[in-house]
């Protein structure tokens, strides 16, 4: 928390002003993490945030639009695989370093930020929005994965010990929107199953790096409002088969000798007419 404040401070991330009449002081609170050190010397590594409690205001009272600067994820592939093709140097401050000169350009630059900013320099990129990159210089290949991630949301759930399979959907089992009745005893259980939470987990994922699970992920969202038996069949399925391919990941090169695998169908032949 010292840290984090005294960052804060150096940084002049806010300054001290008299509350305007009438407005209303947003107030925050501190999160607490666990990391592994990107380093690699110092282990895990314990940090502290200070954020804004912006689930306190209302709309309409507090604001009338919402803003929030993202990253879109197509952009950062593109990004990586213009770094694989052409043997970039990728290094990771406060965000990805994308260089063509030497190195002795890119740490020049690093002294010049770290003049005006506060930051850690984490060197090469290994990690980011929680994708693990990995780089095969002589090959000029970088690969991508969330197998950290995949493995932790199986843990999550409670579905660290399930069996793998090499499908995310059965091809014999077709998912209906018609409700059909079920035992008290079953739906009592359905109350409580997280059923949004759990599907939107591997949706990270397959945005990030695994589009062989957009089809199948993309049914079972189709019935967040009454989810069924079924429906949380189909939905445990799907997290089989992250367990069984959590190697599984997008490969970025610029050899011609690189094998490309692709489907024919997107929801691996279930339309068996």
């Amino acid at each position: 928390m010292k840290e984090e404040m005294e960052s804060l401070y150096k940084n002049q991330t806010w300054k001290l002003v008299e509350l305007p009449k009438g407005r209303h002081v947003v107030g925050c609170k501190w999160i607490f993490k666990r990391k592994p050190d990107l380093l690699e010397k110092e282990g895990i590594r314990y940090k502290a945030r200070l954020v804004a409690k912006g689930f306190s205001q209302k709309e309409e009272v507090n604001f009338n639009e919402i803003f929030s600067p993202v990253v879109r994820h197509t952009s950062m592939r593109v990004l990586l695989a213009i770094v694989a093709n052409q043997d970039l140097e990728l290094e990771q401050l406060m965000t990805c370093l994308l260089r063509q000169k030497n190195m002795c350009d890119i740490q020049n630059l690093k002294i010049l930020l770290n003049g005006e900013f506060d930051m850690k320099d984490l060197g090469a990129a290994k990690k980011i929005l929680r994708m693990e990159i990995y780089r095969d210089r002589t090959q000029k290949r970088l690969f991508l994965s969330q197998k950290d991630y995949i493995q932790k949301i199986l843990v999550r759930f409670g579905m660290a010990d399930f069996k793998p399979i090499s499908t995310p959907l059965s091809e014999k089992e077709k998912l209906s929107v018609v409700i059909k009745v079920q035992a008290q005893a079953y739906q009592d259980y359905m109350s409580k199953v997280p059923y949004s939470s759990v599907v939107g987990s591997p949706m990270y994922a397959m945005v990030c790096t695994r589009p062989d699970l957009a089809y199948a992920v993309s049914m079972v969202n189709r019935f967040l409002n009454q989810p069924q038996k079924e429906h949380w069949k189909a939905v445990k399925r799907i997290f089989r088969y992250p367990k069984g391919t959590t190697d599984v990941g997008l490969i970025y090169g610029s050899h011609s000798d690189c094998c490309l695998t692709g489907y024919s169908d997107a929801n691996f032949a279930a339309d068996m007419v």
